[in-house]
């Protein structure tokens, strides 16, 4: 073979090696995915999508927009993210990743796994950036949200966070409680009022809170989480949970009220409650001077409750008939268990009082409730109260047979002696108290003179 022919195949055979030493020549290799995590950097705004199970349009976010309720995702060069869900602060982590050869980020939000890419479509906002949507892996929040400028959303966040703060003192305007509205001018003439204070650092989403109701104070916690979702106020076992809501510029409590969408999605309608109070912001030192008001009347409501209660006690105890005046004669207690009859009455320091007796054939214990009037008091409520003698009104708590209405009937107070009827009636009975030791003696002649007519 010529020397020239052996150079030439020599040199095909050298560059024939270099080209198989070289991966990528003489044909195209596989190309990175295309983005950058670069262009993910930035702040987004809500424009329409799923969020956990809810759609909102473009018109939904526009409208939540105006009354400064919204929703924005912040993804920051370090590899954290804040996810601003109307005013729900969650704070989170971003990493790459990649799918269908693109560029996406992988974010922890809270402790749920999302997934935001490019989208194609361009944004409508004025920012430089890129529309993006942004997935759960559970499907049920699919969103499409456009860049905006760090101003932006440091404005409409300030506002949404004063919006979710109820922290203030408030003066009712107007309320309904089960189902029937206050008078609120009436209570306050007698010293009451409906007064809220909510307490916790300024722009606090929960704290502590305070209600005067009338003549009620109950203490309780508060939170909100959402514009949408609203917030809540748990007075725990002493008044329950309730609705916390914004109306305007005043808030409401509710104990139920829920919106029902129009079929037309253009209006909502609230349905009634049985509890509904509405209050407007009051300064701190009008919310004092006004609870100061409710806790001086609360006050002298408890004093003149125990007076009373004190009262009631001094008439607890047992009373036995001891006395039958007629119109034809008297008789005292020999005559009375001679007779075969006894009658017992047990009145307790809490209102409640048992009548026990026997006639000589038949008899029972029979439970009623009671309280004492004042002279004045009888004159107004009794039939036959002479106007001058303290009574005591009670009131059988069963009804009789073929009757409609509880039996009740009055004692007049004599001394330390109840009675009842006198010389118009045509018959008076007169009960003796008893002894703390002839009590248990009295209650077992009852029972003995009932077991032997058996």
């Amino acid at each position: 073979m010529p020397k020239r022919a052996i150079r030439a195949l020599l040199a095909c055979a050298a560059i024939l090696a270099l080209c198989l030493a070289l991966p990528a020549c003489g044909s195209k290799g596989e190309e990175g995915p295309t983005g950058s995590v670069d262009e993910f950097v930035g702040t987004y705004q809500l424009v329409k999508g799923t969020l956990e199970g809810t759609e909102y349009s473009t018109s939904d976010a526009q409208s939540n927009r105006q009354s400064m309720g919204d929703l924005f995702l912040v993804i920051n060069e370090d590899g954290t993210a804040t996810y601003n869900i109307y005013g729900e602060v969650i704070e989170g982590t971003w990493e790459e990743s990649e799918a269908d050869g693109a560029v996406t980020l992988a974010l922890d939000l809270g402790g749920k796994a999302y997934t935001a890419k490019k989208t194609s479509s361009a944004p409508t906002t004025d920012v430089d950036g890129i529309r993006i949507s942004l997935k759960d892996e559970k499907g049920k929040t699919s969103l499409l949200l456009d860049p905006i400028d760090e101003d932006t959303y440091a404005t409409y966040a300030e506002a949404m966070d004063e919006s979710l703060s109820f922290v203030g003192c408030y003066r009712s305007v107007a309320a309904v409680v089960s189902s029937s509205e206050v008078d609120l001018d009436g209570i306050r003439e007698e010293g009451y009022d409906i007064l809220a204070k909510f307490d916790g650092d300024e722009g606090a989403h929960s704290g502590e809170v305070t209600l005067y109701l009338s003549s009620q104070i109950y203490e309780g916690t508060w939170s909100c989480t959402r514009v949408t979702t609203t917030g809540t106020v748990d007075f725990g076992d002493t008044a329950g949970q309730f609705l916390l809501l914004r109306s305007d510029n005043d808030i409401v409590i509710d104990s139920g009220e829920s919106y029902a969408s129009s079929s037309d999605d253009s209006s909502s309608e609230a349905t009634t409650s049985n509890t509904t109070i509405t209050l407007r912001s009051v300064s701190e030192s009008d919310y004092e001077e006004m609870a100061a008001t409710v806790d001086a009347t609360i006050a002298a409501d408890e004093a003149e409750e125990a007076a009373f209660q004190e009262h009631v006690a001094s008439y607890a105890g047992y009373y036995q008939l001891t006395t039958i005046i007629t119109s034809n004669a008297e008789y005292g207690l020999e005559d009375i268990e001679a007779s075969n009859m006894m009658t017992v009455v047990q009145l307790n320091d809490d209102r409640t009082g048992t009548f026990m007796s026997w006639d000589g054939e038949s008899g029972g214990d029979d439970a009623i409730s009671w309280i004492p009037l004042t002279a004045e008091e009888a004159a107004e409520q009794l039939a036959g109260a002479n106007g001058q003698d303290p009574y005591i009104y009670y009131v059988y708590a069963e009804v009789a047979e073929g009757e409609t209405e509880p039996a009740q009937d009055a004692f007049r107070i004599e001394g330390d002696n109840l009675v009842r009827g006198g010389e118009e009636a045509g018959l008076t009975l007169i009960y003796t108290p008893l002894a703390d030791d002839e009590v248990d003696e009295a209650l077992a002649k009852l029972e003995q003179m009932r077991a032997d007519a058996e």
